[in-house]
Formats: C-alpha cells, sequence, structure tokens
C-alpha cells in the first residue's frame, strides 16, 4: 500500500488534509511519488527573475497528439547543490499524474536532507481512504 497525504478540496470543504491509500500489485506495484521533475529532456533557456533574485530557467515541451506541453523548472542558479524555486507545467500533470491543465509549484522551504521517518507515518486517529 502507497499512502498519499494531500489536501482534498471539495464542494464543501477547502484544502482539506487527506490521507489516500494506493493499493498495489505484483504485476502493478506502487512507486514512490516525487515532487521533482526529471529534468534530463530539460534544455537551458537563461536567467529569469524570479522573487528578490534571478533564477536558471529550465525549459521542456512536448507535443502528445495536438496539445503543446511546456514545462518549465526555474531553480537558483549559483548554489550548490541547485535547489528548486518554481516549477510550471502547462500540459498533463507529469508529476502527481492528473488531467491537462496549469499547474504550479512554489519549493518555499526545500532541503536536500532524509527527513525523519516519521514523517511518513499516518497521523494517529486519521483513516486513509480510495482516491
Amino acid at each position: 500500500v502507497n499512502y498519499r497525504m494531500c489536501p482534498e478540496t471539495t464542494e464543501t470543504q477547502m484544502n482539506v488534509r487527506r490521507c489516500f491509500a494506493v493499493n498495489g500489485s505484483e504485476a502493478a506495484p506502487t512507486a514512490i511519488q516525487t515532487v521533482l521533475p526529471d529534468l534530463t529532456d530539460f534544455e537551458f533557456a537563461g536567467y529569469k527573475s524570479c522573487g528578490t533574485s534571478n533564477c536558471s530557467l529550465w525549459i521542456y515541451r512536448k507535443t502528445e497528439g495536438y496539445k503543446e506541453n511546456t514545462y518549465t523548472m526555474y531553480t537558483t542558479p549559483t548554489t550548490n547543490p541547485v535547489k528548486p524555486v518554481h516549477y510550471e507545467m502547462l500540459g498533463y500533470d507529469t508529476l502527481l499524474g492528473s488531467h491537462y491543465d496549469k499547474y504550479e509549484m512554489d519549493f518555499v522551504d526545500y532541503s536536500d536532507e532524509m527527513p525523519p521517518p516519521d514523517v511518513f507515518d499516518v497521523p494517529e486517529g486519521m483513516t486513509c481512504t480510495g482516491f
């Protein structure tokens, strides 16, 4: 079982923290979900202002059917290691798995350190349901 903790918005509630359980099988195992895109096919596109400083800009374009998908990653230009700042998807959501739309993610407090294991525990009293 793979658990996903994420906000859910419905007709009556906005951004309520929920736990979703995704069952896997030997034929279709669940995978760890990442919030960082694979930048292998991205191309450096220069620098752009982001907030109070400049960011390195990385772009990947892909056509699926008749729809153009554009994925743009903003990173810190000079830190070592480079850190994500902002990610935009105009197309199919390749990270979280969803329909064609515009998605944006801000990385406000990013760390490349391993979090403590209890971060992944389901909170006491919370029930995990299917999507």
